[in-house]
């Protein structure tokens, strides 16, 4: 959670929320999905206006020998 200003919350904040299911099928076998989510306001330029539209979705696949 970040704050721009803290007299003006309701205008300049942003939030980054990073949920992750994991899955053990097998014994040294991992899958994962998970994503970021980035939602945010400010009035001036900052990062959290310019990553506001790039949420992303990822699968993770680890296989351990």
């Amino acid at each position: 959670f970040a704050v721009m200003d803290v007299r003006a919350l309701a205008d300049n904040y942003g939030v980054l929320l990073q949920p992750e299911l994991r899955w053990l099928p097998f014994q040294n076998v991992e899958l994962a999905i998970g994503g970021y989510i980035i939602h945010g306001q400010c009035k001036q330029p900052s990062y959290i206006t310019m990553l506001k539209s790039l949420d992303l979705l990822y699968l993770h696949t680890k296989v351990s020998f």
